[in-house]
């Protein structure tokens, strides 16, 4: 019961987070990666994830600071870009292989993911991912070594950070559904 206190109360986790990412897919579609934006959100939250693990509570430290977010952005656009391209076409040859589940063809994606989507969706991610945990994360210092305030702290609260990102997501849903 903890752990699920630990989350409710302190931040938007990842799934919040990449459901956010979806109306930017559904309209930028080509010129997006999903799978890049995903992966700067994961890697930001591998922070929470070891101090949840090491100390039992999480802590948004060093990779929930715009300075960091910007680096992992960089890696990510960098070395993400063929890491998400051999993934999706493990995802489309071997786990929608049309051979033995051709139900699931429209779940196909391209395995091509060009270096100005890279760019723009891990940047995309992983500063959207320091904006919502900012208004959420007590202990989050979004502007250090520059600053230790964080000015948007309680402006949203998290249920309203998770409410928007859910409409976010339906949003992308219904963008995705009338551009087919």
């Amino acid at each position: 019961h903890y752990c699920i206190l630990i989350f409710k109360e302190n931040m938007p986790f990842t799934p919040f987070h990449i459901l956010a990412g979806v109306p930017v897919k559904s309209t930028l579609n080509n010129k997006f990666s999903w799978t890049v934006f995903v992966l700067a959100n994961v890697l930001i939250d591998t922070e929470g994830a070891y101090y949840l693990f090491t100390t039992g509570v999480v802590a948004h430290k060093l990779f929930h600071t715009w300075v960091a977010a910007t680096i992992i952005a960089i890696l990510c656009a960098i070395f993400g870009k063929y890491l998400c391209e051999y993934g999706l076409r493990i995802w489309n040859n071997f786990i929608l292989n049309e051979k033995y589940v051709p139900s699931l063809k429209w779940m196909r994606s391209s395995s091509k993911i060009t270096k100005t989507s890279a760019w723009l969706s891990a940047f995309i991610g992983a500063y959207t991912h320091i904006l919502l945990d900012s208004f959420v994360a007590l202990d989050m210092k979004p502007y250090f070594p520059f600053s230790d305030g964080n000015h948007l702290l309680g402006l949203i609260s998290l249920q309203n950070i998770q409410y928007l990102c859910i409409g976010l997501f339906l949003f992308g849903v219904i963008i995705y559904i009338f551009k087919k």
